[in-house]
């Protein structure tokens, strides 16, 4: 974990990330380590860096859908505002054909629809993964 609170790519490697970063939480968050220092810490960075619109040039999918299940697993204020942020841009984005496309690593027309459906009914808990 880095200074900031954001996770980098590799031990000895300065800069966090905030793909990583999304992605540490969600683990730190589902090794149910709610209250541990380094959550909170994480937590705070990706409060900063992180909002349903600025992830255009940082793996667009790959962040949304580690930050989304942070967010959902958190619940309250955090949750509801950066769910309807998103959900907004997902139906502004939306191809013709039903479809999102993104930037990034791994981004694809599938990849990309895959993640917006998974992130959009995160709120009906259909997997018991994302139940509370």
């Amino acid at each position: 974990q880095q200074p900031d609170g954001g996770i980098a790519y590799q031990v000895g490697q300065s800069g966090s990330r905030p793909s990583l970063s999304a992605a540490g939480l969600e683990l730190l968050m589902m090794a149910g380590l709610y209250d541990a220092k380094e959550t909170r810490r994480c937590l705070e960075y990706v409060r900063r860096n992180i909002t349903a619109e600025n992830t255009r040039s940082q793996h667009d999918s790959y962040t949304t859908f580690y930050a989304a299940q942070a967010y959902h697993q958190l619940g309250g204020k955090d949750w509801a505002k950066y769910f309807e942020e998103r959900r907004r841009r997902y139906l502004r984005e939306q191809n013709g054909d039903g479809s999102w496309t993104y930037t990034g690593w791994g981004s694809s027309p599938v990849f990309d629809t895959a993640i917006a459906i998974v992130v959009l009914s995160l709120p009906y808990e259909y997997l018991p993964i994302y139940q509370k």
